[in-house]
């Protein structure tokens, strides 16, 4: 009846969305190695004190709370149990964030020259990564939880126990360095910690010129580029999440 023909066609959308999702996943598969010139380096331990903070972020966070849902090696043998168990739409939109490049970021910040300090955000994840640009230094940082770019539909995930086990160990070596308050909940700072694949720039730079360069990676079309918070000299190496 009507009831089964609008099941099958349920489920030939979950296909074709899967199906999407591994394409996307295989052109990640399928890239090369290149090379960088040794001049275009930036620092990622040398911020400084003043400037704001500038998440240059092509792609929002949580590169694998999200996909540890439903592996992408077992995306074609998961059934639809587990295909149902994470929104489809912001799977899609995870991986189209993993495949794209920082490279028109990475431009305009060597463009800019007053860059400070920079990194990507991979493995160590976003808080992990901050507390390495400040260690060893005479600054720490503010962040505001509520700048900082992540895909709707990652609290239920985050809160059903969907995450990776390097969040874990993530958060356990660096928490000493951090002190949050109760207006990041509790979830969202699990995210910061999040390994991401293929995450995006984060970097500090002069405070007078960090709106001009975000307007320039908006007009780019890096929608998520924002300014998340600011390098201070009142409590040096560790890291002030609100």
């Amino acid at each position: 009846g009507q009831r089964h023909r609008h099941r099958r066609q349920h489920h030939r959308k979950q296909r074709s969305q899967t199906q999407e999702a591994l394409r996307a996943f295989e052109q990640v598969a399928n890239l090369r190695p290149g090379v960088i010139e040794a001049l275009d380096l930036l620092a990622a331990t040398e911020a400084r004190l003043g400037p704001a903070l500038e998440a240059g972020h092509r792609r929002r966070l949580a590169g694998q709370v999200q996909p540890v849902a439903c592996p992408a090696a077992g995306l074609q043998q998961a059934g639809s149990r587990q295909i149902g168990e994470i929104d489809q739409q912001l799977l899609l939109q995870s991986v189209d964030s993993m495949t794209r490049l920082n490279k028109t970021a990475a431009e305009l910040i060597m463009e800019n020259g007053s860059i400070h300090a920079c990194t990507d955000i991979t493995g160590f994840g976003f808080l992990g990564h901050a507390c390495e640009m400040i260690e060893g230094s005479n600054v720490g940082l503010r962040i505001n939880s509520a700048i900082v770019p992540v895909f709707n539909g990652l609290q239920k995930i985050v809160e059903e126990g969907f995450i990776p086990g390097g969040l874990y160990r993530n958060k356990n070596f660096r928490i000493d360095q951090i002190e949050a308050r109760d207006s990041c909940p509790a979830w969202l700072l699990d995210v910061f910690f999040d390994p991401q694949t293929a995450g995006g720039l984060f970097f500090s730079l002069p405070a007078e010129q960090a709106s001009s360069l975000v307007g320039k990676m908006h007009s780019a079309g890096i929608g998520d580029a924002a300014i998340v918070g600011e390098v201070v000299s009142d409590h040096p190496g560790r890291i002030f999440v609100y």
